[in-house]
């Protein structure tokens, strides 16, 4: 069976007696996008860098394709590994051009000239920057700067990409587009990524699987799928879309929320936490009464703040109300019984 190109196992790190990383556990297959995803301070810019071999850790191992990168008394050096990273930022040269960046590369791995320019135009082709050698950085879009910075990375032939937050110098109006646009490349590369960001929208775009950080731990690992629609914690239900959290009580076999009550899986505990969608919460003349907080247009339906019972939720209009008035609401969709957040 082919080993992981990448494989962390319990990756413990503190700075200032403060725990960065506690314990980590990951796997990044050949060929697969991982995308880390979590607030800022969750740990994943400190993982990446501890498995390019920036940071050294306390205690814990990184092997990469197999072999042992940073394990007891084992410390290979950043330059040996391997690795191709792109910096929040892009940290690209301003008095270089296209071709300068990738020839500077090319010529430090101690190419021929034939050779470099054989791989210039390929990595030009697959990041589709051709025609454009003679531009410098303030020359080029936000995009455009992004594909060099991945192009750069691309032109140390890495057996492992790190991007670190690349998309976080462009426009919210452009982010989407360029999401899909890196995830092509990517794809176009087949080379393993690891693939850091707090943006949600972002990193369920881009991956093959999703590891959400909180506090130095990985919380859920799943599909980009399986995290959106089954969040294994109410941390993840939160970050992940807008699930609205309800405390919830078991009483026989169902739990009993402010909005009605649902089935109990096996192994409920007594208090537990009630994920629901705002979709799956219909306003009609059946119902519990909820006070209307505000209300915003969210593209295509109104958002509700609703308050129910000493609990805030939000739920979908087809036409405004104003805060003050008086709803009935039911739960009309799915909901998943979480573990009480500790």
């Amino acid at each position: 069976m082919t080993a992981p190109a990448v494989e962390v196992r319990d990756a413990r790190l503190a700075r200032g007696g403060r725990p960065v990383l506690r314990g980590v556990d990951l796997d990044v297959q050949e060929g697969e996008v991982v995308v880390l995803l979590g607030p800022s301070g969750s740990g994943k810019t400190t993982l990446l860098r501890a498995i390019a071999g920036l940071e050294p850790l306390d205690g814990g191992s990184v092997r990469l394709g197999g072999l042992p990168a940073s394990d007891p008394g084992v410390r290979v050096p950043p330059e040996r590994r391997g690795v191709g990273m792109v910096f929040q930022g892009l940290a690209l040269w301003p008095h270089l051009t296209v071709k300068g960046h990738l020839e500077f590369v090319l010529k430090h791995r101690g190419l021929a000239a034939t050779e470099r320019a054989r791989r210039r135009e390929e990595i030009l082709r697959r990041v589709r920057l051709e025609g454009m050698e003679g531009r410098r950085p303030a020359e080029l879009s936000g995009g455009e700067a992004q594909r060099l910075a991945l192009g750069r990375a691309l032109a140390g032939d890495p057996s492992l990409l790190l991007l670190d937050e690349p998309l976080g110098h462009v426009d919210e109006a452009l982010r989407a587009d360029l999401a899909l646009e890196l995830r092509a490349i990517e794809r176009r590369t087949a080379i393993p990524t690891l693939h850091v960001t707090h943006d949600q929208a972002e990193g369920l775009a881009i991956a093959d699987r999703v590891a959400v950080m909180r506090d130095g731990r990985i919380e859920q690992t799943g599909t980009p799928e399986e995290i959106f629609r089954e969040p294994a914690t109410p941390f993840v239900a939160r970050f992940v879309g807008k699930w609205n959290l309800l405390p919830g009580i078991l009483q026989g076999g169902s739990v009993r929320t402010p909005l009605g009550d649902v089935p109990a899986p096996a192994g409920t505990r007594s208090r537990v936490s009630v994920a629901v969608r705002p979709e799956s919460i219909a306003l009609g003349d059946e119902g519990a009464p909820a006070r209307v907080e505000t209300s915003a247009f969210d593209g295509g339906a109104w958002m509700l703040r609703l308050s129910l019972n000493g609990a805030e939720v939000r739920a979908l209009a087809s036409r405004p109300l104003s805060p003050g008035d008086t709803v009935r609401v039911r739960l009309s969709g799915e909901a998943r019984v979480l573990p009480e957040e500790g």
